[in-house]
C-alpha cells in the first residue's frame, strides 16, 4: 500500500493505493517510515507484522523470498529500536505474494497453505521471541470454505497439530491464531449484509467461536486474536470470545445465558436468552457457509419466527445496574437486537456476493 503521510497527504485516505515491493526507492521510504514508527513505540512488547493484504507485487512479479526478505528487514528494524520486543509475523494474505491472485479464487486459499509452510520454514525468520500468527481461514472461514466446496475439495487445515509441535522445537513463539472474521461480520463484502451494511445490529456467533477457540486447543496454539472493529454491536461475540478462550468447559448455551443476565433484568433473562439463541439460528455468518460446514442450530422448546421472537424480545427489561461494565446501556444493546430480528422477518438473513 502506498505510505499515506497524514490528512494533507494527496492519496486518499481510505485507500490511498498499491506500489509493487520491488520498487526499491518506495521500500526504502517504507522503512524509513517504519524505523521512526517503531522507535516511538520501543517500549512496546511484541510488534506483529503484516506483510499482506494487500501483499507482493499488484503486478504478480513478486515471489516468497521478496516476502521473506522484507521481513527479515522489519524484524531488524524492531530488534534495532526495540531490542527487547518480541517479534511476530502475521501470515495474513501471503498468498499475494506470488501472482496476486483474488481470495475469491481457489488459488488464493491453497497458495496461502503452501506460501505459510515455505515461509515458517525460511532460515532466520522466526525463533525465540519471533514468533507467527495463522489465519486460520481453511478452519473457519466461509469465503475460503465455499472456493473448496465448489470446487469439490476438501481444504488442508493448516496448521496442524504436528506443523505446531514442529515449530515449538524449534524455539519459536509465541504462536498465535487470528481469526479476523466471525467476531465481526465484516468479510469484505462476502457475507451479506456485513455489519457495514446493516446499520448496527447485533449478531450471535457464539457455537462457532466455541469450535474456532476448540480448534485452537487442539492444534496447541498458545492463544487466538480476536479482531472487534464495530464493538458494541458486537459486545456479546467479543465477550464470548474471551471466556471461552479462558475456560474450555463453557458452552455456548451457558455463554449466552450469562451475557443474557447482563443486559436483562432478573425476570426476563430467561426470554432474552431465548431471543439470541433465535438470532444466531438466523445468523448471516451461518448462512454464508456452505451447507456442509454448519453447525447444528441450537433446540428451542418451542417453534419461534421472527414476530415471535420480537414479541418476546418487547417483554425483556433491562438491567438497571450490569454486572460487568457494558460498552453501552442494556436498552441501546436491546434496539440493537430488535433491528436483526427486523431485518430476519424482512427475509434479510444474509447471504454471499458470490
Amino acid at each position: 500500500m502506498e505510505q499515506w503521510t497524514g490528512p494533507d497527504s494527496t492519496l486518499g485516505a481510505n485507500f490511498p493505493g498499491v506500489f509493487s515491493p520491488r520498487d526499491k526507492t518506495k521500500l526504502t521510504e517504507r522503512f524509513a517510515h517504519l524505523r521512526h514508527a517503531v522507535s516511538q513505540l520501543r517500549g512496546a512488547d511484541v510488534f506483529v507484522f503484516l506483510p499482506g493484504d494487500p501483499g507482493g507485487d499488484p503486478e504478480g512479479n513478486s515471489t516468497l523470498e521478496d516476502c521473506v526478505s522484507f521481513c527479515r528487514q522489519v524484524q531488524e528494524i524492531v530488534k534495532q529500536e526495540a531490542s527487547a520486543a518480541t517479534f511476530i509475523v502475521n501470515l495474513w494474505s501471503i498468498a499475494q505474494w506470488e501472482g496476486f491472485p483474488s481470495p475469491s479464487s481457489l488459488r488464493f486459499w491453497e497458495q496461502e497453505v503452501n506460501l505459510s509452510r515455505a515461509a515458517v520454514a525460511a532460515a532466520g525468520l522466526l525463533g525465540p521471541t519471533r514468533g507467527v500468527s495463522f489465519p486460520l481461514h481453511n478452519y473457519y472461514r466461509s469465503l475460503a470454505l465455499s472456493r473448496y466446496s465448489r470446487a469439490g475439495l476438501k481444504p488442508e487445515l493448516y496448521p496442524a497439530a504436528q506443523d505446531i509441535e514442529t515449530l515449538r522445537k524449534r524455539g519459536v513463539g509465541p504462536l498465535l491464531g487470528w481469526p479476523y472474521f466471525l467476531v465481526d461480520e465484516a468479510d469484505d463484502g462476502f457475507v451479506k449484509p456485513n455489519n457495514h451494511e446493516s446499520g448496527g445490529q447485533s449478531s450471535c456467533e457464539t457455537r462457532y467461536i466455541r469450535a474456532l477457540v476448540d480448534c485452537g486447543l487442539r492444534l496447541g496454539l498458545d492463544g487466538l486474536v480476536a479482531n472487534a472493529i464495530f464493538r458494541e454491536a458486537e459486545s456479546l461475540n467479543i465477550y464470548a470470545f474471551g471466556q471461552m478462550c479462558r475456560s474450555a468447559e463453557l458452552t455456548p448455551e451457558r455463554l449466552i445465558d450469562q451475557y443474557a443476565g447482563f443486559v436483562a433484568d432478573e425476570k426476563t433473562t430467561g426470554v432474552l436468552g431465548r431471543v439470541l439463541r433465535y438470532i444466531e439460528n438466523h445468523s448471516n455468518w451461518q448462512s454464508s457457509l456452505p451447507v456442509e460446514y454448519r453447525l447444528r442450530d441450537f433446540d428451542l422448546p418451542h417453534a419461534l419466527s421472527a414476530r415471535v421472537a420480537l414479541d418476546l424480545l418487547a417483554r425483556v427489561r433491562p438491567r438497571v445496574q450490569p454486572a460487568i461494565p457494558l460498552l453501552e446501556p442494556p436498552a441501546i444493546y436491546l434496539g440493537r437486537l430488535k433491528k436483526r430480528l427486523e431485518a430476519i422477518a424482512a427475509g434479510r438473513i444474509g447471504g454471499t456476493s458470490g
